[in-house]
């Protein structure tokens, strides 16, 4: 079952390299929407990307603002983990949203698809 799309905006980076590895941390913005959840990412959002030869990771965090399926107006923080050249991601989410608390301990899964200026982050129920 899909939970809901998010377009993430890439608005800037950071990057700092040793001869070992390489953290970047991309800075974004964006939109959500589906079923259950229709916002903004509020600003902050945050994916910390370490590559290390074949063992980079990916780890984004952010916080949504929007309302959910009953027209509340609620929050939700994710964080989202990935290896790095897969796009299969590992999504949690934390909501103040009553109707939707059953996320708070859904077992998720995301889909990263790279689109122009960001990427497209489906997450669905396993």
């Amino acid at each position: 079952m899909k939970i809901m799309t998010i377009h993430v905006n890439i608005t800037g980076m950071q990057r700092v390299a040793t001869s070992a590895k390489t953290v970047t941390q991309v800075l974004f913005d964006g939109t959500a929407a589906g079923e259950y959840f229709n916002g903004i990412i509020l600003p902050g959002g945050v994916d910390t990307q370490i590559n290390v030869p074949e063992k980079g990771t990916l780890s984004a965090r952010y916080m949504l603002e929007g309302k959910d399926n009953s027209g509340n107006n609620c929050k939700m923080y994710i964080s989202n983990d990935a290896l790095q050249n897969c796009n299969t991601t590992t999504p949690h989410i934390l909501t103040d949203s009553e109707n939707l608390r059953w996320l708070n301990e859904a077992e998720l899964r995301g889909e990263l698809t790279i689109v122009e200026n960001g990427v497209r982050i489906e997450i669905f129920s396993k």
